[in-house]
């Protein structure tokens, strides 16, 4: 009885979890309010169900961290903090979009055999209307055999895009899945490093950003571990001066020596289509599950300035 006693007394005095997602700075807005806690709780459920089925669980781990940190000092055109119905309409988006990853992976069809991967059948149906296989084949570098099916067509959710899923064929017995992305307008064909073990597919998301739609992996003994490429971008903005910016996709180098990528840049004033700040060339390092953007050098108002490190 008494352990009993002092059991329960250990369960009331148990500090209780908060259940709110949202960083201190935000808290208080989104979980002091009951239907933004809902969502909020909606969002958790629905980021844990997207590890549960996606093939780049550091892609999605760092989208969650980049959306509530973005969240909390986002402003409205007033320049105030977002109200409850800009917080709404942000987390209902955001749920949007893993909803979206969810029922993506519930259109892959089961694992395929070397004819199926390399067949004209798509292997995915996602992009059930007018699906077709542009590019399917095979890359090989030391050791490593990879096995590709890049697939056209259009969703009823998106329109017109573009995916590619990934296969190991370099052991023995059937084909292992790697990997997969449907967030492209365009995909092209994958490249190998084995000496580093990398396998990168350049990819370019619709619109006139032409946003990166490319994913990276990394072999780690018998595993392929995805690498999240695009939590490095909310570390540029400090490192150019204040209304400088990336605004479009970069283009990516990922197989040589060094992994760097090159950039227009943006003033505050340009028009989408005509950066005039100048350009920058980054350097990236994988750091754990992510890639890191390490060294940033900068060529600042046209041409003829001086490229420096920033």
């Amino acid at each position: 009885m008494g352990l009993w006693l002092l059991s329960a007394g250990l369960l009331a005095v148990a500090p209780v979890a908060d259940p709110c997602s949202m960083p201190a700075e935000l808290s208080a807005r989104v979980c002091g309010d009951s239907d933004l806690a809902k969502l909020d709780a909606t969002l958790v459920a629905r980021e844990q169900a997207v590890l549960r089925v996606t093939a780049r669980p550091a892609t999605w781990t760092g989208r969650a961290a980049s959306f509530r940190a973005g969240l909390a000092i986002e402003r409205d055109g007033d320049d105030h903090l977002l109200g409850k119905a800009e917080l709404a309409e942000r987390l209902e988006s955001q749920i949007h979009w893993l909803d979206r990853e969810i029922a993506i992976a519930a259109t892959l069809r089961p694992a395929a055999d070397r004819a199926a991967i390399l067949g004209a059948a798509c292997l995915a149906r996602w992009l059930r209307m007018n699906c077709a296989v542009p590019n399917a084949g095979v890359v090989r570098d030391g050791g490593l055999t990879i096995l590709y099916q890049i697939m056209t067509g259009a969703s009823e959710q998106d329109g017109i895009g573009a995916g590619v899923m990934l296969w190991d064929a370099s052991g023995p017995g059937a084909p292992r899945l790697i990997g997969w992305t449907f967030e492209g307008v365009e995909m092209k064909t994958p490249q190998l490093n084995a000496e580093r073990g990398l396998l990168w597919v350049p990819g370019t998301m619709i619109g006139t950003g032409e946003h990166n739609a490319d994913i990276l992996y990394q072999k780690r003994g018998d595993r392929w571990v995805e690498i999240d490429m695009g939590s490095w971008q909310d570390t540029l903005g400090p490192r150019l001066p204040k209304g400088v910016g990336a605004w479009h996709g970069v283009t990516y180098y990922l197989m040589g020596e060094s992994m760097g990528a090159e950039t227009d840049l943006w003033a505050a004033s340009d028009a989408n289509c005509c950066p005039t700040a100048g350009r920058a060339n980054l350097g990236f390092v994988i750091e754990g599950e992510r890639l890191r953007l390490d060294t940033v050098s900068a060529q600042l108002g046209g041409a003829k300035a001086e490229w420096a490190d920033r």
